[in-house]
């Protein structure tokens, strides 16, 4: 997704990066956002989650790592179709 924006000359900042990553992109791909940006928005917690558990936090199954795999190409898939429309971006 970040490469979408690079293509754009755009970068997400440091502080809540991810955010703006997700933001643009809902607002770029319009109704289509949603099927992207769902599973980035879970993989992020859910990284997050498995990276600073707490207490409570589950720890990743091989089938909740083979959905995520499954989840992760789609996103590369989209964004690799969506790439080509894109161009640098222009206020």
């Amino acid at each position: 997704m970040t490469s979408v924006l690079a293509q754009q000359g755009l970068r997400p900042t440091n502080k809540n990066g991810y955010r703006a990553v997700q933001e643009a992109l809902e607002a770029q791909l319009g109704p289509n956002a949603r099927k992207v940006v769902r599973p980035f928005r879970t993989l992020r917690l859910r990284r997050h989650d498995s990276e600073y558990p707490g207490v409570q936090t589950p720890p990743v199954t091989t089938d909740e790592a083979g959905l995520a795999l499954e989840d992760s190409q789609g996103i590369v898939d989209a964004m690799q179709r969506f790439l080509p429309s894109v161009g640098p971006w222009r206020a």
